[in-house]
């Protein structure tokens, strides 16, 4: 079972029972940059904007159900 994790100072999964920090390559993913999208910030940086963000991908699959459900 795995499941996605935030805070304000992680952005994790669970996996195997433990939680372990994504990558930033699977944060660009989540958050629905390009494959090529490269941050030229500290690591520190990186985070805090991921954690301070929405993951364009999941509300435009919530968006669609629910206008299908209009």
């Amino acid at each position: 079972w795995s499941s996605d994790v935030c805070s304000s100072d992680l952005i994790g999964i669970v996996d195997n029972n433990n939680i372990r920090k994504l990558t930033v390559n699977e944060c660009l993913r989540l958050f629905g940059f390009p494959k090529n999208y490269k941050l030229d910030l500290p690591m520190n940086k990186i985070y805090n904007l991921f954690g301070q963000s929405v993951a364009i991908p999941i509300v435009r699959e919530i968006s669609k159900r629910l206008i299908q459900n209009i």
